[in-house]
């Protein structure tokens, strides 16, 4: 689908979206609350973990809904996950991160999985596409108030980068487990839909798209906290969240908007997960060789602190571009399945002309590599090479 067809869904889903809304206020009207589509009794409750960044859902935020969708048994298990999760006592782990570095979060994804899946066979693994960094849009932000200028099409070509990655390390690492335990949790391209309707004027007391945000960074404020948690929730128990209580008869059009965004935001976040096969409603099309890949094991990894040849006279860097990080994300998704769950680390360099380069330790059977992608001032890649580091 191009950008232009985007668009057109985009436009669709704003009208399909407010007609929801004002369908659920009517029904409302007499101050009962509304009932989520859906059919039969709720699903039983998991022993959930919460993982991740400051990025991350909040606990605070997803837990209550099960309650309040009537769901028994749910447990929270995060204290002493990692020991819970040895002995099978973890059901679902949702992870939530940024997306900025392809190393950090394959290798944890791959390390809550491993033990995860072995120790219960029902284990699930949730991590979110997350949504992005003007950075990776092409975009310069030094203020919140930059993304009130963002194009929703450049937006949506970022999330759809970033999901793209997230999909392949899901499928290289579902094949190395022999089953499908990974899922993906579109949150992006919910935030995309709800930036949408907040630029065309359809999202109720809400003007401006830097408002669901905290800082320039951006990390998430209320309103994006609150469609994460649905998001999540919508995956995690194939479900839509549970409806928005409606205001009391009487109340002022500050508690009638609050109710309306409330409504927005569950219907948004249960329209994109449920049409998205990744997050386990929907089967996933096999990806070409579906054969399972054993697991890369190797005794001679990389030292910690070398450079590679390529990189001779380079400095360590933290100072990445969105646009980087997106197209680094790419090329490891882009790894055949062997090499990909042999991806150990991923550090970043710069030179004094402002180059900068990543350097992806990948780890073999025959000893470890180094990939170097090199990427000049505007963050075009210029080159990529490999260099073995032992055997």
């Amino acid at each position: 689908m191009n950008l232009k067809q985007k668009s057109s869904v985009i436009a669709l889903l704003l009208g399909t979206l407010v007609s929801a809304v004002i369908g659920a206020e009517s029904a409302a009207a007499g101050g009962a609350p509304t009932k989520a589509a859906g059919k039969g009794a709720p699903p039983a409750g998991v022993r959930i973990a919460i993982d991740g960044n400051s990025w991350s859902v909040w606990p605070s935020m997803l837990l209550p809904l099960a309650k309040a969708a009537g769901i028994q048994g749910q447990m929270d298990v995060s204290k002493d996950a990692k020991q819970r999760l040895e002995t099978g006592e973890i059901d679902v782990v949702a992870y939530g991160h940024n997306g900025g570095s392809a190393g950090e979060i394959n290798g944890r994804v791959t390390k809550i999985v491993e033990p995860g899946l072995k120790a219960n066979p029902n284990f699930r693994m949730y991590y979110q596409a997350s949504w992005v960094g003007e950075g990776t849009a092409g975009r310069r932000i030094n203020a919140k108030d930059d993304y009130d200028t963002t194009k929703i099409d450049d937006l949506q070509a970022a999330t759809d980068r970033l999901r793209k990655a997230h999909e392949v390390f899901a499928d290289g690492l579902n094949q190395t487990m022999g089953k499908r335990a990974v899922f993906v949790v579109p949150l992006g391209d919910a935030v995309v839909k709800l930036r949408a309707l907040i630029v065309a004027g359809k999202f109720p007391g809400v003007k401006r798209q830097s408002e669901i945000f905290n800082d320039a960074m951006p990390h998430p404020g209320a309103l994006l906290a609150s469609l994460s948690a649905y998001c999540h929730f919508a995956a995690i128990y194939r479900i839509p969240p549970p409806a928005a209580v409606p205001p009391p008869e009487g109340a002022d059009q500050a508690a009638k908007d609050a109710y309306a965004r409330e409504a927005l935001l569950r219907q948004i976040a249960w329209e994109t997960v449920s049409e998205y096969p990744y997050a386990g409603l929907k089967e996933v099309a096999l990806p070409l060789g579906t054969a399972k890949v054993e697991p890369v094991v190797t005794t001679k990894a990389v030292p910690a602190g070398v450079v590679p040849a390529e990189l001779k006279g380079w400095q360590a860097s933290r100072l990445l571009d969105k646009v980087v990080i997106t197209d680094y994300n790419v090329y490891i998704g882009a790894l055949p399945p062997a090499e990909r769950v042999g991806v150990a680390d991923v550090r970043s360099f710069a030179d004094d002309t402002g180059q900068h380069a990543v350097a992806i330790t990948v780890n073999g059977k025959d000893g470890s590599w180094m990939h170097v992608l090199v990427y000049d001032k505007q963050n075009k890649r210029l080159r990529v090479s490999k260099e073995i580091q032992g055997k």
